[in-house]
């Protein structure tokens, strides 16, 4: 295992140090070697929850719709519940996940009748191949070799999403950005870091897309966190179901009440992202091994 003390993405210097991550000179990407927390339950592990399509569930089956042809099989890496792999069997003949939290194995299996596996399976080809905020969870040493493996595995394209550390959001929420999460996050992606690391993977031809309730979330959560003096109480609770956050039930009504309140501020936010995309809360790119279809949407 390498120490990164350049960066594992350019191998550019270090040029300084921001939340706890070594920030590049070259690309402006962010890393860290280690972090506490590896096994992450994103979902709340209820059949009630699971078996309904939320929003954002919708928004990224959506997308893949709009940026791919192929219906034939799809991988879903960094799967975590299995959710969205159960809603694509809708639309693919084939649909699995890669997850290494084994109670969201178990569960996407004994519940959902999704398979997801420990590891990408070796020579396996899938149609599309979806990496929806999970490239950050990986250590420095696996992200070049993993995002490599999923590009020669994919037959039309890679989808990826990851937070923007170069948003306006990180700028202006700092440790309250929603997505700035220093517990598991070994990275912090930019543009230009995230086009270096596709470019040394060998993915050349990429489209940036949009997936707007990313960025609604962030810019509602984020204002709720700066006016409460908190980090995504309301999002553990609701979201990840942890009931050992620190809220009340009238805490709990209020971080609510805060957020709807903010969530009109955070669509009008999102809109204006159409003018400066790179300072959008979160980047979106598909990465295409055929010509990619029109996506102007």
């Amino acid at each position: 295992m390498g120490t990164f003390d350049k960066c594992p993405i350019c191998g550019g210097e270090i040029a300084g140090e921001a939340h706890g991550y070594n920030c590049c000179e070259i690309c402006r990407h962010r890393w860290k070697q280690t972090v506490a927390q590896v096994e992450i339950e994103n979902d709340i592990l209820s059949a009630v929850g699971l078996v309904k399509a939320d929003r954002l569930t919708s928004a990224k089956m959506l997308a893949v719709a709009r940026l791919t042809r192929s219906r034939g099989s799809l991988l879903d890496f960094g799967a975590g519940s299995g959710k969205f792999v159960y809603f694509s069997k809708l639309r693919f003949s084939k649909a699995e996940g890669v997850e290494v939290t084994p109670a969201c194995i178990a569960w996407a299996r004994d519940v959902l009748g999704v398979n997801l596996r420990p590891d990408l399976p070796e020579g396996a080809c899938y149609d599309v191949v979806t990496a929806w905020h999970v490239l950050e969870h990986l250590p420095p040493e696996r992200l070049r070799a993993a995002v490599a493996s999923l590009c020669e595995c994919s037959r039309e394209a890679l989808i990826i999403s990851v937070p923007n550390a170069d948003s306006w959001a990180s700028h202006w929420f700092g440790v309250r950005y929603p997505y700035r999460d220093v517990v598991s996050h070994f990275h912090e992606f930019t543009p230009g870091s995230m086009r270096q690391l596709l470019r040394r993977c060998g993915c050349t031809k990429v489209v940036p897309f949009r997936v707007w309730i990313y960025s609604v979330f962030c810019y509602a959560q984020g204002l709720t966190n700066l006016t409460t003096g908190t980090h995504n109480l309301l999002y553990f609770r609701l979201k990840r179901g942890r009931d050992n956050v620190s809220l009340s039930s009238v805490g709990l009504g209020l971080h609510l009440v805060l957020f709807l309140f903010f969530v009109p501020l955070a669509a009008l936010i999102t809109i204006m992202e159409i003018v400066v995309p790179e300072r959008a809360a979160c980047i979106h790119i598909a990465c295409y091994v055929a010509e990619p279809r029109n996506t102007s949407f």
